[in-house]
């Protein structure tokens, strides 16, 4: 009868840790920002009649990666941004992106642009925007 006992104790706390385990997952990626590319980005505004922010980067930009670091992880960011806007990243150094680059004049790094639901120019800041400053 003991020995029963223990292995309904056990099974009972495997199953939790299951859950918790199974649960995680999904919780963690709902705290990441939905990043689209620019074609994939502009075309879900139109059709969903929804703002867009513009994030223009490079693999060497010092603050482009500090504002994947603190701004793009802080979580009032994430929602703000996954609920209010469409979240298009481009890497400035992909031939494939150039023209966009010129389009928008994404010279200096890291550059944001924030485009109207018809993907016209709303305006740009150009630098690294810190968390509180990006929600204001």
């Amino acid at each position: 009868m003991l020995f029963r006992s223990r292995y309904k104790y056990i099974f009972i706390a495997v199953t939790i840790l299951s859950f918790f385990f199974m649960s995680g997952p999904a919780k963690a990626a709902d705290q990441k920002i939905h990043w689209l590319s620019y074609e994939d980005g502009v075309k879900k505004i139109k059709s969903e009649h929804k703002k867009a922010f513009v994030h223009f980067y490079t693999g060497w930009c010092t603050y482009c990666k500090l504002m994947d670091k603190q701004t793009f992880s802080d979580k009032k960011v994430i929602r703000y941004l996954n609920e209010n806007f469409v979240a298009i990243r481009v890497n400035a150094e992909k031939k494939a992106n150039k023209d966009l680059v010129r389009r928008y004049s994404a010279f200096q790094y890291p550059f944001n642009f924030f485009l109207n639901e018809d993907a016209s120019s709303i305006g740009s800041r150009p630098g690294f925007i810190p968390p509180d400053m990006f929600i204001s």
